[in-house]
C-alpha cells in the first residue's frame, strides 16, 4: 500500500536553483526607483505649516477655555447656596 519513505530520500533531491535572467539587475533598479522618490519640499512645508497651525489653533482655544472656567469658577458658590447646594468635598455625612 501507502508506504512511508525515507525523509533522506527526498533531502537528497534537493538541488539548487538558478535565478532568471537579470535578476540582479531588476532588484537594482527596483531599490534605484525607490530611492528617487523622495517628498518633494514645497509638500514638506506645507504638511509642517498645517501642523503648526493647528497647534496654534489648539493652543488658543485650550487658553480661552481656561480663562472662562476661571471666570465662572467664582460663581458657582454663588449660584450653589441659590439653588440650596452646600459646596463641599465630603462625599458621606457621618
Amino acid at each position: 500500500m501507502n508506504e512511508m519513505k525515507d525523509p533522506m530520500e527526498y533531502l537528497e533531491r534537493i538541488a539548487t536553483v538558478a535565478p532568471p535572467p537579470f535578476l540582479f539587475t531588476r532588484i537594482e533598479a527596483r531599490i534605484r526607483t525607490q530611492m528617487e522618490q523622495q517628498v518633494p519640499i514645497g509638500r514638506l512645508v506645507a504638511i509642517f505649516c498645517g501642523l503648526a497651525l493647528l497647534l496654534a489653533v489648539n493652543g488658543l482655544a485650550l487658553r480661552s477655555e481656561r480663562s472662562e472656567a476661571r471666570a465662572h469658577a467664582s460663581e458657582l458658590p454663588v449660584r450653589g447656596t441659590a439653588l440650596g447646594i452646600h459646596v463641599s468635598n465630603q462625599l458621606y455625612h457621618e
